[in-house]
């Protein structure tokens, strides 16, 4: 019997307008942790999280029924 074997990996990057400094140290935390919430909150893996004061990067499994769109904009 075969099977489908599906590992879809998203490197989703989310940039402050005009790459201002805006995220503070002492927040940037929790911000990290509230995207991999709502990543979980999808049945999504949060494979790792992190950033700078301008900018977080996501690195995401996903499932096929997915649609990278609606992840985004959620």
């Amino acid at each position: 019997m075969g099977s489908t074997f599906f590992s879809l990996h998203f490197h989703i990057v989310f940039s402050t307008k005009d790459r201002r400094l805006f995220m503070e140290a002492e927040w940037r935390p929790r911000v990290h942790s509230y995207l991999g919430g709502i990543i979980r909150g999808m049945n999504g893996v949060a494979e790792a999280v992190g950033g700078v004061a301008d900018h977080v990067h996501l690195l995401a499994s996903l499932r096929p029924v997915h649609r990278i769109a609606d992840v985004l904009r959620d």
